[in-house]
C-alpha cells in the first residue's frame, strides 16, 4: 500500500502543486533585514517586519543559545530608518513618522537571563555624527541650531538627559549641508559637503584638538567618476575613479599633491562598483562588481578571504557576502542572493567551522522562482553585449518580452532578483533584458557609445540580441515593454520592426525628444539643455524623426500606456501628448494614468497593480489561454484572484485615469468568482447600486452573503442596508437586524452603532423597539457619533429623525438627545425660500473670484445665454420669532428621493445642514448622467416637521 501511494502521488501530486505566485507575495517589504552584531560578538540583532501585522520590531538573538527576544515594537505607521549598537548594552535608532525623524536610545538590561529594554527619546534635535568605539560611553552629537549644527563630544547619559553643559564643544559652526564624522583609522574629524550650485564635493579633515580644517579634496562632478571610500593612511585616501582608465578602478589618492596614485584594484572587464578599506593597515578589505550580471564581493584581506573559502563549499554555487563581522569572536553574518533567491541570512562560527541558517529575508513558504540565464555575444561591429534571459518554470505562453532598461546612460541590468521579471516569468512569459551600449558597468567608452543614440545604436544592440536569441529558440509572440527610456525604446522598436512585435507596454516614457529640452521655463535654460544633451545628444531637427509622437502612424501593435501625473523626470506631458495623438488616429491604445505618482511607483500596491495590468493586457491582446484554465491549487486561485482585484481596484480608484475604468466591475466579478472576499463585496456593491453594471438586488444579496462567509466584516453592514431598502420594494427587517447585529459584533464602530439605532427607531415592531432605540441613540451621543463636528454619520442621523416610528414620549426623548448633541439653541423656526430650480456655477468678478451660483429658473434652462446648468436644488433662509443672534444654531434635515421614468424609486438620500440663521443656506446636487429622472425634496426641522417640499424634473444630459 505504501508503494502504491508513492506511485499515485508521483503521478498526480504535481498537479496540485501551486504554480502561480501572487503579486502581493512578490511585491512587498522584506520581513527580516539589517542584521548586526554587538561589539562583544555575543548578540545579534535584526529588524523584523511581521507579514500579517505590519508592526516593526527589533529582535535580539543570543548566539550561544539562539534564544530570541523582542526588545522593541513600534506601530505599523512608523518606520525604523536606522539603528546601531552604541556599546554592548545600548542601541541608537531613528524612527520616522510622516517623514519626521525621532531619535531614541534603547538600553538593555538582564542580558544574562531574560533581556529587557527601555526606550528613551532624545529631546535635543540633531543627530549622532559618530560613534566612538574606543570610548563606548561617548558619542559625537551634532546639535541642531538656527543656522546649522554645533558638534559636541558628550556622554550617552548626558545626551539622554540633554545635559550639554557638561559636553565638550568640538565645532561651533557646521553648515546644514555639511556632515561631520570621526574617522577612527586616522583619528581625525572628517567633514563632507556637497555644494549644489557648483556641483562640487568638498572633503576636509582636522585633528580633534585643532581648530583649522585641512582640505583633503575639492572636486567638481564631471563626466569622469571619482568617489572617496576611506582613508588608507593620514595622507592617503582610497578612491573609485576612471579618470586615468576606461574602467572604474580603486586608486590611492595623495592628499597633499591632490593626485591619483597607484591602482589598488582593477578588473579587466567590469567597473568596480564599491570598495571597503581594511580596519588593519593601509589595505583594501574588499571590492564589489557585477560579473556576468551577478553581484560579486571579492575579499582581499586574508582574514576575510580565508573564511569565505571555508564557507563557499557549504553553500555550493550560492552567491553570498558578509553583512556583519566580529573578528575577535570569529562570528560572521552572511547574506545569500541570486536571480532565483530573495535572500537568506546565515551565521558562521569561525572557531567551530559551523554554518547555520538564521532566517530568510522574506517569511513564508519558499517560492519556486525562475533562474536567469546569462547571454554573451559579439555584435556586428565586434563589441561584446551581455544580456539576461529568464524563462518560465511551469508553463509557457510562447511569448518573449523584450524589456529595455531605463536611463539609458549609466544604468545596467543584472542577474539579481527582480520582482517584475519573476512575476512575468511566473505568468508564463520569457523576459529578455539587454545591457546595450550606454549601460554602466562596462567602462566609460562603452557607456559613451550610447550618448545620442536614442532609436539608433541602442535599439540596434537590442535587435541584435533578439536575433541571437531567435537563432537558438523561436517564440510565437514577442512584445516590447519598459519604463522611462525603456518605454521609449519599447515603443520605437515596435514602430521600426512592426513584424517582430505584437504588443507594447510603455511606462513613464519619453515620446517627444525635442520636448525634453523645453518642458518648462526652468528646463529651457542653458544648463539644463546641456544636461539633457549629455544623454540625448545635441538638439536638432533629426530628433523629431526619432520621436514616437511624430511617428505615431507607424505603430501597428496595441499599446498599454502607463504614467504618473506628477512625473517631473520624463514629464507627464510626454505621455499625455502620445495618448492624445494615438487616440485621435484610432490606434489600439489603453492608458492608466496615476494621480499623485511621479516617475515610477513608491507604493507596493501600485507595483502589484502594474504587474497585473501588464499580464492581463498581454493575455487579452494575444488571445492567450486565460489564467483560470491553469489553476491547480487553492494558492493558484488566490494568486489570480488578487491579480483581478488589483486591476479592478486600480480602474475604480478616484486618483486614476484609465481608458477601461468602466470595466472595474468586470474584474471585481472575476476576483469574486475566485472567492476573493473584498472583491466579492465590491461586486455586490456594484449590483446593489447599479455601478458599471445592471442593478440586481437579489444578485447583490447573494454576493454580500458570500463575502460575509469569506470573512469580510463590511459585508454584513451593506447586507443590512440592502434588506432595509428591500428587494423588489419588499424590506426584510428581520434579516436587516440580523445583519446589523453581526456587523456591530465584528466591529463596534460608530457607523454600525447608528445603523442598529436606525433599525430600532424606524422599523416596525418587533424589530422596531422604542427603548432599544433610545439606548442606542444615547450610546451614540456619548461616543461622539452625533455631533455638529462629525459629518460622517449625518445620513443615518437624518434618517432616524425623519423616519422614526417612535411613540410620542420616546420620540421627544430621542429628539432631545439629538438637539443636545447638535448644540441647538431653538427648535422653532421657519424656512423662507430664496429660489429653487437649476443653477450655473461661475466665478464672481465682483467678489474677488469667489464661487457663486447663478439661478437659471425652476425648469430645465434654455435661456438666451445658453448657459449650461451644473446643479439643481434650492437656496433659502431660516427665520425665528424675535431677533436672530450670532450665537443661534439651527438645523434642518433633508430627504431626497430619486425616481425613474416609470415612477420606480431608484435611491433615497438624507442630509443634515446646521448653522446660523444669519446668512443664506443652500442644498444643491450636481448634475450628471446618473441624475436623470424625478427628484422629490422634503426639508424638516429637528422635530421632523416639514418646512418645505418641492420636485425637479431632470432630463438626460
Amino acid at each position: 500500500m505504501k508503494y502504491l501511494l508513492i506511485l499515485i502521488c508521483s503521478l498526480f501530486c504535481s498537479l496540485a502543486q501551486a504554480q502561480f505566485i501572487s503579486s502581493e507575495e512578490l511585491f512587498r517589504s522584506a520581513n527580516n533585514y539589517d542584521a548586526q552584531l554587538s561589539p562583544n560578538g555575543q548578540w545579534m540583532s535584526h529588524i523584523n517586519l511581521p507579514k500579517l501585522t505590519g508592526e516593526q520590531r527589533i529582535l535580539l538573538t543570543k548566539l550561544d543559545s539562539m534564544q530570541q527576544t523582542n526588545i522593541l515594537e513600534i506601530s505599523a505607521k512608523l518606520r525604523i530608518r536606522e539603528y546601531r549598537w552604541l556599546n554592548d548594552e545600548q542601541l541608537y535608532l531613528t524612527v520616522v513618522n510622516k517623514n519626521k525623524p525621532y531619535r531614541f536610545v534603547l538600553t538593555l538590561s538582564d542580558l544574562d537571563s531574560e533581556p529587557k529594554s527601555k526606550k528613551k527619546e532624545l529631546q535635543q534635535a540633531g543627530y549622532i555624527a559618530s560613534f566612538l568605539p574606543s570610548e563606548p560611553n561617548y558619542v559625537l552629537y551634532a546639535k541642531s541650531t538656527e543656522h546649522g549644527y554645533r558638534l559636541f563630544k558628550i556622554s550617552i547619559e548626558d545626551l539622554l538627559n540633554s545635559q550639554f553643559g557638561k559636553a565638550r564643544l568640538i565645532e561651533k559652526n557646521i553648515d546644514e549641508n555639511t556632515r561631520v564624522f570621526f574617522d577612527t583609522k586616522v583619528n581625525k574629524l572628517i567633514s563632507f559637503a556637497y555644494q549644489q550650485e557648483e556641483n562640487r564635493i568638498q572633503i576636509k579633515q582636522r585633528a580633534m584638538g585643532e581648530r583649522k580644517w585641512q582640505e583633503v579634496l575639492s572636486i567638481k562632478n564631471d563626466d569622469s567618476y571619482f568617489l572617496p571610500i576611506g582613508f588608507l593612511t593620514a595622507n592617503k585616501l582610497a578612491v573609485l575613479s576612471n579618470q586615468k582608465s576606461d574602467k572604474i578602478q580603486v586608486h590611492s589618492f595623495d592628499i597633499k599633491t591632490k593626485t591619483l596614485g597607484e591602482v589598488l584594484y582593477a578588473h579587466d572587464r567590469y567597473d568596480v562598483q564599491d570598495a571597503w578599506v581594511s580596519e588593519q593597515g593601509p589595505l583594501l578589505q574588499s571590492i564589489a562588481y557585477y560579473q556576468s550580471g551577478r553581484y560579486k564581493r571579492e575579499y582581499l584581506a586574508s582574514s576575510y578571504s580565508r573564511v569565505k573559502q571555508q564557507i563557499a563549499p557549504l553553500l555550493a554555487e550560492t552567491s553570498f557576502f558578509f553583512t556583519a563581522v566580529n573578528l575577535p569572536t570569529e562570528q560572521y553574518i552572511i547574506f545569500t542572493h541570486g536571480s532565483d533567491s530573495r535572500g537568506s541570512y546565515y551565521l558562521f562560527n569561525g572557531k567551530e567551522k559551523h554554518l547555520e541558517q538564521l532566517f530568510s529575508e522574506y517569511e513564508g513558504e519558499p517560492l519556486q522562482l525562475a533562474k536567469t540565464e546569462f547571454i554573451q555575444f559579439k555584435a556586428g561591429d565586434g563589441h561584446t553585449i551581455e544580456a539576461f534571459l529568464t524563462q518560465p518554470l511551469h508553463f509557457s505562453n510562447d511569448t518573449l518580452l523584450i524589456y529595455p532598461h531605463g536611463g539609458p546612460i549609466g544604468v545596467q541590468d543584472t542577474q539579481e532578483f527582480n520582482a517584475t521579471v519573476q512575476y512575468l516569468a511566473n505568468r508564463g512569459f520569457s523576459v529578455l533584458k539587454v545591457n546595450f551600449r550606454g549601460s554602466s558597468g562596462y567602462g566609460k567608452s562603452f557607456q559613451k557609445m550610447g550618448v545620442g543614440q536614442f532609436g539608433q545604436l541602442i535599439e540596434e544592440d537590442i535587435m541584435a540580441t533578439l536575433a541571437h536569441i531567435k537563432a537558438q529558440q523561436r517564440f510565437k509572440y514577442k512584445c516590447a515593454m519598459g519604463n522611462s527610456y525603456g518605454g521609449y525604446s519599447a515603443t520605437l522598436l515596435a514602430m521600426m520592426h512592426p513584424d517582430d512585435f505584437q504588443c507594447v507596454i510603455a511606462g513613464f516614457g519619453i515620446y517627444d525628444l525635442p520636448l525634453l529640452f523645453n518642458m518648462s521655463n526652468l528646463r529651457a535654460q542653458k544648463e539644463f539643455r546641456e544636461f539633457v544633451a549629455r544623454t540625448v545628444g545635441d538638439y536638432d531637427d533629426s530628433l523629431t524623426q526619432l520621436s514616437p509622437v511624430y511617428r505615431h502612424q507607424e505603430l501597428q501593435a496595441p499599446i498599454l500606456l502607463i504614467a504618473g501625473e506628477q512625473d517631473d523626470i520624463s514629464g507627464f506631458e510626454q505621455s499625455y501628448r502620445f495618448n492624445y495623438v494615438l487616440t485621435q488616429q484610432g490606434a489600439d491604445i489603453e492608458h492608466v494614468f496615476f494621480e499623485g505618482v511621479g516617475h515610477g511607483f513608491d507604493l507596493w500596491r501600485h507595483e502589484q497593480a502594474y504587474a497585473a495590468l501588464v499580464a492581463d493586457f498581454i493575455q487579452r491582446k494575444l488571445s492567450l489561454p486565460d489564467w483560470q484554465s491553469r489553476l491547480n491549487s487553492p494558492t493558484d486561485k488566490s494568486a489570480i484572484a488578487h491579480d483581478f482585484w488589483s486591476i479592478a481596484n486600480t480602474l475604480a480608484a478616484n486618483d486614476v485615469s484609465a481608458s477601461r475604468a468602466g470595466l472595474a466591475q468586470h474584474y471585481f466579478t472575476q476576483a469574486a468568482n475566485l472567492a476573493h472576499a473584498e472583491a466579492t463585496l465590491h461586486a455586490a456593491y456594484g449590483k446593489h447600486y447599479g455601478k458599471d453594471t445592471d442593478k440586481d438586488l437579489e444578485g447583490a444579496a447573494t454576493l454580500y452573503e458570500t463575502a460575509a462567509e469569506l470573512g469580510n466584516q463590511y459585508a454584513h453592514r451593506y447586507l443590512a442596508e440592502l434588506y432595509w431598502q428591500g428587494i423588489n420594494n419588499k424590506p426584510d427587517f428581520d434579516k436587516a437586524l440580523t445583519s446589523a447585529k453581526q456587523a456591530y459584533a465584528l466591529e463596534s464602530n460608530k457607523h454600525n452603532l447608528l445603523a442598529l439605532a436606525r433599525l430600532r427607531c424606524n422599523a416596525p415592531a418587533p424589530v422596531g423597539d422604542d427603548e432599544r432605540c433610545l439606548e442606542f441613540l444615547k450610546l451614540a451621543e456619548q461616543r461622539g457619533a452625533i455631533s455638529p463636528y462629525v459629518s460622517d454619520f449625518n445620513e443615518l442621523i437624518a434618517a432616524i429623525v425623519i423616519e422614526n416610528n417612535l411613540a410620542q414620549p420616546q420620540r421627544q426623548r430621542a429628539l432631545n438627545i439629538i438637539s443636545k448633541a447638535f448644540e441647538l439653541t431653538d427648535e422653532k423656526y421657519s424656512l423662507k425660500l430664496i429660489d429653487d430650480g437649476f443653477y450655473h456655477k461661475q466665478f464672481s468678478e465682483k467678489h474677488l473670484g469667489k464661487t457663486e451660483y447663478q439661478h437659471l429658473g425652476q425648469q430645465w434652462p434654455y435661456n438666451d445665454q445658453h448657459q449650461q446648468a451644473d446643479y439643481f436644488g434650492l437656496r433659502y433662509e431660516l427665520d425665528e420669532d424675535g431677533m436672530d443672534s450670532r450665537k443661534s444654531r439651527f438645523i434642518v434635515f433633508l430627504k431626497w428621493q430619486h425616481l425613474d421614468a416609470d415612477g420606480q424609486l431608484l435611491a433615497t438620500r438624507y442630509d443634515i445642514q446646521r448653522g446660523s440663521p444669519r446668512g443664506q443656506w443652500s442644498n444643491l446636487l450636481r448634475l450628471s448622467n446618473e441624475t436623470a429622472g424625478t427628484w422629490h425634496l422634503n426639508v424638516y426641522n429637528v422635530g421632523a416637521q416639514q418646512l418645505y417640499s418641492t420636485s425637479y424634473q431632470v432630463p438626460v444630459l
